[in-house]
């Protein structure tokens, strides 16, 4: 049995422009912001759940310095700042794995990323929020 992943063949659409210029290791986190379900036992040992309904994510997006993907984002960024207008469909899909994607009509640059200066090339860490997310996960595909 066998299972591929391909960093090259990770494709992450920001807006209509494919994001490139991904930093050396971890390039991308896509994380819930709450639980599914959230649990509540009583004294008396009676348990509850509740769905917390919350779809919404955060995205840590991580760039080389020169990426061209850079001036994208900056540009939402930008557009945000001055019209409350700057955010944009967000797509994350392994092309091995179709069935592994994340799709949000509505993501946004949370804040500037930290600029850090050393003898290694930077990276900028973009933190992007969502409004609904689709976390469709299928795994991989067995070879």
């Amino acid at each position: 049995m066998l299972i591929q992943f391909d960093p090259k063949k990770y494709n992450v659409v920001v807006g209509t422009s494919a994001v490139s210029g991904f930093a050396d290791g971890t390039f991308i986190v896509i994380e819930a912001n709450s639980d599914t379900w959230v649990k509540t036992t009583g004294s008396d040992g009676l348990t509850i759940r509740v769905r917390q309904n919350d779809d919404t994510a955060n995205i840590t997006l991580s760039l080389l310095y020169s990426s061209p993907s850079v001036k994208i984002l900056e540009n939402y960024r930008t557009l945000d700042l001055n019209t409350s207008g700057g955010y944009f469909n967000f797509l994350a899909v392994d092309s091995l794995n179709p069935g592994n994607s994340h799709i949000s009509a509505k993501a946004w640059i949370r804040r500037p990323p930290t600029m850090t200066g050393s003898k290694e090339a930077p990276v900028l860490e973009y933190l992007i929020d969502t409004a609904e997310m689709q976390f469709n996960l299928t795994g991989g595909v067995i070879l």
